[in-house]
């Protein structure tokens, strides 16, 4: 607990340590069945730091949240292949708490909004995803949005265990978003029969195996296998021969 709380005075870190415990007491409730309910959750994390507040200065304050909020957690979670330095970290982090708190962890409180309430809620939103790309400049911001979709998230994963890298995982990456286009492309070619059509989907399929194979290895390509749903979506994986 000292260890945790070292950056406070002392006659706070008790302080803050009960209120942790309470609000983590509060939060367990809220799961109700082991499904949490989005808008308790959202007035906990509320009270949470209401009372935080009358504790702790706005510095302080802000020094616990960048350790323990949810949105810096999911952040870390979220950005690792992002790498922010740490002025990136800190500028995107308020931006994201301010909408946070209003709307709940990535907007999980939402869900109930309706008419006004929803579109209000959309602006905010868009007006957060203009804020972090004016902030980044659009080379990073890319790398922000990339981060974030699971897609390379899983295929990150898998480099970073293979120790391959993360050059390696935005190769696959792109060869992703590059057989999706393709295949788009040829769904819409009316010019085309079904017979050719299956054909030329199961060419991209075959030629993009090929190439993700050729950046993770076999042993890198089997882990990813099971996880890309997507190739499955260009074309069925063929069927293997009878023994």
């Amino acid at each position: 607990i000292e260890a945790m709380f070292d950056f406070f005075p002392v006659y706070k870190r008790s302080k803050v340590f009960e209120m942790m415990q309470y609000m983590q007491t509060k939060m367990q409730k809220a799961m109700k069945g082991g499904m949490p309910d989005p808008e308790d959750i959202r007035k906990v994390m509320k009270e949470s730091e209401t009372a935080l507040a009358a504790i702790l200065s706005p510095e302080e304050l802000m020094d616990y949240n960048l350790r323990f909020s949810m949105t810096a957690n999911i952040m870390r979670m979220q950005l690792a292949s992002f790498e922010p330095n740490e002025q990136e970290f800190l500028d995107v982090f308020k931006l994201r708490k301010i909408y946070d708190d209003e709307y709940g962890m990535g907007g999980m409180g939402t869900a109930s909004l309706k008419g006004a309430e929803k579109e209000k809620q959309k602006a905010a939103e868009k007006e957060l995803d203009e804020q972090v790309k004016k902030l980044l400049g659009d080379t990073r911001y890319e790398e922000y949005k990339r981060a974030q979709d699971f897609n390379f998230q899983s295929i990150y994963r898998i480099t970073e265990r293979e120790n391959l890298g993360k050059d390696a995982a935005i190769k696959v990456y792109e060869m992703k978003k590059v057989a999706e286009g393709q295949a788009t492309a040829l769904r819409t070619d009316k010019s085309l029969s079904d017979d050719a059509r299956k054909a030329a989907l199961a060419g991209i399929r075959t030629e993009t195996e090929k190439g993700i194979k050729g950046v993770l290895g076999q042993k890198g390509f089997d882990s990813y296998e099971g996880q890309a749903w997507w190739l499955n979506n260009i074309s069925p994986a063929p069927k293997s021969p009878p023994p």
